[in-house]
């Protein structure tokens, strides 16, 4: 079951929103999703979450685009079960990158 239900981008990345009564005291007129950048990834049985700290960015989120990644991967023996070669597996994750 979701515990959270988060917007997605074209590109299918979750981002925080900002409520209504927010997004009018920033004055921002950019994307919503650029605002609070975060990255999640998970493998079993990892999750992690990786936020740009906004505040302390000299230069500032709202006069240049940054973006923040992570990738969390767990090194076992493929699923023989499921793959039948480590190329078949890691075809898996092709649209990812």
């Amino acid at each position: 079951r979701k515990v959270v239900d988060l917007p997605r981008t074209q590109h299918k990345k979750p981002y925080i929103p900002v409520p209504e009564i927010q997004r009018s005291k920033l004055n921002y007129g950019g994307n919503e999703e650029d605002l609070y950048p975060i990255s999640i990834s998970h493998q079993h049985p990892f999750v992690g979450i990786a936020q740009l700290d906004s505040m302390n960015v000299n230069y500032g989120l709202l006069e240049s685009r940054i973006l923040v990644g992570m990738d969390i991967v767990v090194f076992d023996d493929y699923n023989k079960r499921l793959y039948s070669n480590e190329d078949e597996f890691l075809e898996v994750f092709r649209e990812s990158f």
